[in-house]
């Protein structure tokens, strides 16, 4: 199986890349499920508009994270959407899922989404006893268990790797905007600490450089449209058979 992994896509600008971009690396690299983070595509958080204009550009699966609930009006779409998840240890008693399980051509593919601690403070559970317990309760079903580790931390995400080697094919990391050159396999399982983004190049984490220089400068938070300008679509794609990575690669298609 070929799985491709999307880094969080940022604003109008990354819908639009991916909308670019997509359809055509799929068909070339021959993927089977494609999985993207959006809680940025709204700016911040993700609106039901955005998710639907994001799974009609090839997009299989969205996972969320921090900004999960930023848009009120998604909501009801966590609900009713196995499109959607948001990060499995957030409160329980929350709307949504932490996992999807979709029924593939030649295996069952699990999907988690977690969310960090370290840096996070939105008082969730540790992500290592929530892995630990689904993963526990889904013991002896055979399937290929793919995490998107949605976390602030380089030594968190990697610690949850090396802590699920045996257990699952992938975990890659989001949040942080910024690929890193980490791209390798960890036992049997394919890591990259994180994917990077999916949005405007000449910007700070997808929005203009003003927004956090202002922030630094300690004046008062400042609004700012969403950039234009040359696009790219950060990833990773992953060679999984029976729950075992067998190749990565980080990937990067840039705009001119």
């Amino acid at each position: 199986m070929k799985l491709l992994a999307i880094g969080d896509i940022v604003a109008k600008t990354g819908i639009a890349m991916l909308q670019k971009t997509l359809p055509g690396f799929k068909k070339q690299m021959g993927v089977d499920f494609c999985i993207a983070n959006g809680e940025n595509a709204g700016g911040v958080g993700l609106t039901p508009d955005d998710a639907e204009q994001i799974l009609n550009c090839g997009v299989d699966l969205i996972t969320l994270g921090n900004h999960t609930f930023a848009k009120q009006n998604i909501t009801k779409f966590l609900e009713e959407s196995p499109c959607v998840i948001r990060p499995y240890n957030l409160p329980s008693h929350l709307p949504g899922n932490g996992y999807a399980v979709i029924p593939l051509q030649r295996e069952t593919l699990c999907v988690i989404n977690l969310i960090g601690m370290l840096q996070m403070n939105y008082g969730n559970e540790n992500p290592f006893f929530a892995i630990d317990r689904l993963l526990k309760s889904m013991e002896g079903r055979g399937y290929t268990f793919v995490i998107d580790f949605h976390a602030e931390a380089t030594s968190e995400k990697a610690a949850l790797a090396h802590y699920v080697k045996e257990r699952v094919a992938a975990v890659f990391g989001t949040h942080t905007h910024v690929q890193t050159n980490d791209a390798r396999i960890v036992g049997n399982t394919g890591f990259i600490t994180d994917l990077g983004m999916t949005g405007c190049i000449d910007t700070v984490i997808g929005f203009y450089p003003e927004r956090s220089i202002d922030l630094f400068l300690g004046k008062l938070p400042s609004k700012h449209p969403t950039p234009d300008g040359p696009a790219m679509m950060a990833g990773a794609l992953f060679t999984i058979e029976n729950n075992c990575c067998k190749e990565i690669e980080a990937i990067c298609v840039k705009e001119n």
